[in-house]
C-alpha cells in the first residue's frame, strides 16, 4: 500500500493536492472548508429554502415530479463546482470516494428510511463515455451501493439519445432534451424502492426523467442521491 501510493497519490478533492498518508478524501485546509447543508430544506428535493415554514421550494412547488424524495450533502457553489468540474471531466474519478463517503454520512439516517433495495446510476451516452474513461454518477452509485449493502443496476440502464448539454438551457428546453432519453433494458422489472444516483442535481430534469423510466419498469418509489444541489430557479 505504501509504495501505491507513493507512485498514484491520493488527491485532495477539494484542491486537487497531493494527500499525505494521514489524510482521507480531502487535505487538512480543505477539511476547514467543507459545509454540508444546513437549514430548512424542500421535503421533495432537499434544496435549500429561506422559508421554514414551506414544505417545498418554489420549482417543486410548481411542477409535480416522478421522484418522490431525494437529497445532496452539499451546495452547488464556488467550492464544490471546481471538484465536480474535474470530477467529470478532468480524469479524476477517485473524487468518488469523497461524495459517496458525504452522502452516506449526511444522508444516512434518511436514506435508511426509504428503504431502498437498489441503486440506478444516471447513464451517459457511450460517445461521452468514451471521451471522460468512466461515468461519473456510476462511480459514486457503485460506492453508495457497496455502502448500503443493495445491488447496483447500472448495467441494466442506457442513454439511448446523445442529449445536448445541459448546462445552456432552460428548465423547458431541458425537460424536452431529456426525453425518451433513458431506457431500461427489455425485460428488467425493478424492486418497488429504488434510489436514482448522479452527480449534481440543478433543475431535477435529468432525475426526473430517470425517475419516469424507473416507474415505467415496476418502481413504486423513487428517490435520488447527488453530491451537490443548486438552488432552485424562479
Amino acid at each position: 500500500m505504501f509504495f501505491t501510493d507513493m507512485i498514484y497519490p491520493g488527491r485532495c478533492a477539494l484542491c486537487d493536492d497531493i494527500l499525505n498518508r494521514k489524510e482521507k478524501y480531502v487535505c487538512r485546509e480543505c477539511r476547514k472548508n467543507v459545509r454540508f447543508l444546513e437549514g430548512p430544506k424542500c421535503c421533495r428535493c432537499g434544496r435549500p429554502i429561506r422559508d421554514a415554514d414551506s414544505e417545498l421550494c418554489c420549482a417543486c412547488a410548481k411542477r409535480n415530479s416522478f421522484f418522490d424524495e431525494g437529497l445532496a450533502p452539499f451546495a452547488y457553489d464556488k467550492i464544490m463546482i471546481p471538484s465536480l468540474m474535474r470530477f467529470k471531466y478532468g480524469h479524476r474519478a477517485e473524487y468518488a470516494d469523497f461524495y459517496a463517503a458525504a452522502i452516506l454520512f449526511y444522508g444516512g439516517a434518511k436514506i435508511r428510511r426509504w428503504k431502498a433495495q437498489a441503486v440506478l446510476p444516471v447513464p451517459v451516452h457511450r460517445r461521452r463515455m468514451i471521451r471522460r474513461g468512466y461515468n461519473q454518477a456510476e462511480e459514486i452509485a457503485g460506492r453508495v451501493a457497496a455502502g448500503l449493502n443493495i445491488p447496483d443496476l447500472g448495467r441494466y440502464v442506457r442513454r439511448v439519445k446523445n442529449t445536448k448539454p445541459q448546462k445552456n438551457l432552460n428548465d423547458v428546453q431541458r425537460r424536452n432534451n431529456l426525453r425518451n432519453s433513458f431506457r431500461i433494458d427489455p425485460g428488467i422489472k425493478l424492486p418497488e424502492r429504488v434510489m436514482i444516483v448522479d452527480d449534481i442535481f440543478t433543475t431535477g430534469s435529468t432525475i426526473d426523467a430517470m425517475a419516469a423510466e424507473a416507474r415505467k419498469r415496476g418502481a413504486e418509489k423513487v428517490f435520488f442521491v447527488c453530491a451537490a444541489i443548486g438552488s432552485a430557479r424562479q
